[in-house]
């Protein structure tokens, strides 16, 4: 797990929390080139590993392709926060770990899946395109695994 690196006191990347400790939308470096961001779930509980729409307001929930229609924010939990709960959530870096649908093959281009929290490398009609996320291996089955973002995540239709 990462450690806060810029200097902010009392930052916890595994804590979650049922009273804000921080301004949500604030956002902290780590190692490894990593950058979280503080969230609020709304309401629907987020699991480790999965991916999350984060709306202007920065409230999560698990990833569809209408909130990167949407031009939510994407990022990916790297511990479960609970319904309603604080946290935060990894939007930059490396060594990070994210949720797939089925197998993907290293370094492809990534899409939205009709489940929600999940990327794939199968792309079919009306899914979303992401940019900016990098899977490290090749997947045989849908699994957790190690990934990198390399840049800040954006569909293509958004400029």
């Amino acid at each position: 797990m990462a450690f806060a690196t810029d200097g902010k006191i009392g930052i916890d990347f595994t804590a979650n929390t049922e009273s804000a400790l921080f301004e949500v939308g604030s956002t902290a470096k780590a190692t490894d080139g990593q950058e979280y961001i503080y969230v609020q779930d709304s309401g629907s509980g987020i699991t480790q590993y999965q991916w999350v729409g984060i709306d202007e307001d920065y409230d999560a929930t698990a990833l569809t392709t209408a909130h990167v229609t949407a031009g939510y924010k994407v990022g990916v939990a790297q511990v479960a926060i609970t319904a309603d709960y604080y946290g935060w959530v990894a939007v930059l870096g490396q060594n990070l770990t994210g949720k797939f649908a089925g197998a993907v093959t290293a370094d492809a281009d990534l899409y939205t899946t009709a489940t929600g929290g999940s990327l794939d490398d199968a792309d079919s009609t009306g899914l979303q395109r992401l940019q900016g996320v990098v899977p490290v291996a090749t997947l045989t089955a849908a699994s957790n695994a190690e990934v990198n973002i390399v840049s800040y995540i954006h569909s293509d239709h958004i400029v």
